[in-house]
């Protein structure tokens, strides 16, 4: 699908992540044991604006299990957040790839965790100079790293135009 960035700009949005069966006092220990800052704080809207800040040094991921937020910063190893989270905290977190459920808003992530115990994690998206940067070098980046839109509509037919 080909995008007129002047028309109607390409826009990246968040996929939010639930785990299941991780409590906040896990990650707590956690995140003490690797040497990660971890504040709980009173609100949503306090750990959602502490954590929109991107910073070069520090990835920044707010938490919450529906009842508490809070904001982990670990050291970066990655300037995209989703890979930060998915090769250095969830193998340090001893977490399964079936733990992990994706959601498209931070409300859908919460109601996950309603129905089944666990944490929500909100991830950054990348920028779209990332995504061009990752795929200009062949990297691959996590699943569900991006949402994209706008995204072709239902019942759009797609042509190879090499069949021309």
């Amino acid at each position: 699908m080909l995008v007129d960035q002047n028309d109607q700009a390409l826009r990246i949005g968040p996929i939010h992540r639930s785990v299941a069966a991780v409590t906040l006092s896990d990650l707590s220990e956690l995140s003490e044991q690797r040497g990660d800052s971890f504040e709980v704080l009173t609100d949503r809207e306090r750990a959602l604006s502490c954590w929109t800040d991107p910073d070069d040094d520090m990835a920044a991921f707010a938490v919450s299990d529906g009842q508490a937020w809070a904001v982990l910063r670990t050291k970066r190893t990655h300037e995209v957040d989703a890979t930060v989270l998915h090769e250095s905290l969830l193998p340090a977190w001893h977490v399964a790839d079936q733990q992990v459920g994706y959601h498209h808003s931070l409300d859908q992530a919460l109601n996950a965790t309603s129905r089944q115990p666990g944490l929500v994690v909100a991830v950054r998206p990348p920028t779209l100079a990332q995504v061009m940067d990752a795929a200009a070098r062949g990297l691959r980046m996590p699943r569900k790293s991006t949402s994209f839109s706008p995204k072709p509509r239902m019942g759009v037919v797609m042509r190879d135009l090499r069949d021309a």
